[in-house]
């Protein structure tokens, strides 16, 4: 069965979609996943609220006691706040000391601080925590204590960091591949449908118009079923019409036989009724043996012979025509044909075809056969006869197995021998074709074969 094909670039349309969604997926998959990444970060990397104003009481009540000037009660206060937080505290002054007559920014005498404000950001990978300073009224004496661990931000921060680079990516990762698999499975299930269909009998479904809108891939995956299923519905009407026309054609000589048998049995002219069983087991045996070779046409000759042979066509035809004029004495078979004309071809298929058509023509012919070989680019080879001829009609159906004419109706024959002769021609890559006289007197037989040059 020929391969359908298309122009690549047609082909790959489904390649480019899939190509556009993945990379662009991809690109947009890393944006989102480092926008989400950074944000959540920024997120968890501030003190929550309530630990700021935590931390800001403790100054403020260290601030009370440093302004009535209690150390003792200062102390003891920083001393619980180490105990309850698990951390240290200090009351420290800070005395910027300016060399070489060098001077601060006011802006920076203002925002100074020993200790990072509770307002900023704590970054997460640094292993110890950080000191948090709070300036007093005076802005010279800081209160500065080590971030609690209950108060560092960043807990949960290594589950959503797995999350956010494997748990995200392997869901939408997981999605994509779902919608593309929905993608790519609609059209071929409904290509598993619509076989489903075809296998029980509907030999006349057609899949193409369903999948018209589908990318070109599919479009040509549904031509190339609808090719299947054009070749495979042929072969089975073939084969039904077949197994009808074998029917009918055996079922007359089984009859004539059973007729026969009847009337042997009841000593009924017991000898002409062998010889009718005899001549009826001819013509069924000549039958199946002409329909074995047709099948074994169909299915096996193409894989056993070869067309590699170079032989002399004209040698061929001269023992052709030699056998045919011992057996019909009565008629004359003219050959117009050069000396010599060497081909490359099967010698054994191309006999047989030639000698169902010459052993037809002389069936048919009233006095004469002519057979006429003319080299051009291809080798002609026309076998008229002068016999009846057949309507114009009937010209396309002669090549039909079991197909008789209806002048020739009268004549022997289940009508395989031009089928038997067309199968073979076309495994040798030739032709045939069919004419009707000018002078409306008898066929003309067309054979047209390749020429190779030697």
């Amino acid at each position: 069965m020929p391969i359908l094909n298309l122009p690549r670039k047609v082909c790959q349309s489904f390649l480019y979609k899939l190509g556009l969604v993945v990379v662009l997926g991809s690109l947009l998959l890393f944006f989102v996943i480092d926008l989400l990444a950074n944000h959540t970060q920024t997120q968890m990397s501030y003190i929550d609220d309530a630990h700021q104003q935590t931390l800001l009481d403790y100054a403020h009540h260290a601030q009370s006691l440093w302004r009535l000037g209690d150390d003792i009660a200062l102390a003891k206060y920083i001393e619980q706040i180490e105990q309850q937080e698990s951390t240290w505290v200090a009351i420290v002054e800070s005395a910027l000391m300016l060399k070489a007559n060098s001077t601060l920014s006011q802006d920076y005498i203002d925002t100074f601080t020993l200790g990072r404000d509770v307002s900023w950001k704590i970054h997460l990978y640094f292993e110890n925590n950080p000191v948090m300073g709070i300036r007093f009224a005076d802005s010279d004496t800081h209160f500065l204590i080590q971030l609690p661990a209950r108060m560092r931000p960043g807990n949960y921060w290594q589950l959503a960091y797995l999350a956010l680079q494997f748990l995200l990516p392997m869901l939408l990762l997981s999605l994509c591949t779902f919608f593309i698999y929905q993608y790519v499975m609609r059209p071929l299930q409904q290509l598993n449908h619509f076989h489903a269909r075809f296998s029980q009998g509907e030999l006349s479904l057609r899949i193409g118009k369903e999948m018209a809108n589908t990318d070109k891939e599919f479009q040509l995956l549904a031509a190339s079923f609808d090719h299947m299923a054009n070749q495979i519905e042929h072969t089975i009407v073939k084969q039904d019409d077949f197994i009808a026309d074998l029917s009918h054609e055996v079922r007359t000589p089984i009859t004539r036989i059973e007729t026969a048998v009847d009337c042997a049995l009841n000593n009924i002219q017991p000898e002409e009724m062998l010889k009718r069983i005899k001549m009826d087991v001819s013509i069924m045996r000549q039958l199946a043996e002409d329909t074995l070779t047709l099948a074994w046409l169909d299915t096996e000759q193409q894989q056993i012979l070869s067309n590699d042979e170079v032989f002399d066509l004209i040698d061929l035809l001269d023992v052709l025509c030699e056998s045919a004029r011992f057996e019909f004495t009565e008629k004359e078979i003219q050959v117009e044909a050069p000396d010599q004309c060497l081909i490359t071809s099967n010698s054994r298929a191309l006999g047989q075809a030639l000698e169902n058509l010459i052993r037809n023509g002389l069936r048919f012919a009233t006095l004469r056969l002519t057979i006429s070989v003319k080299i051009t680019d291809c080798v002609t080879i026309d076998i008229c006869d002068d016999g009846c001829g057949v309507t114009e009609a009937e010209l396309a159906q002669l090549t039909k197995p079991f197909y008789r004419a209806k002048q020739t109706t009268n004549h022997k024959g289940f009508g395989l021998g031009m089928t038997l002769a067309m199968r073979q021609l076309t495994f040798l890559n030739g032709a045939i074709s069919f004419k009707n006289n000018e002078n409306k007197q008898g066929l003309t037989v067309c054979v047209t074969l390749p020429r190779q040059e030697m």
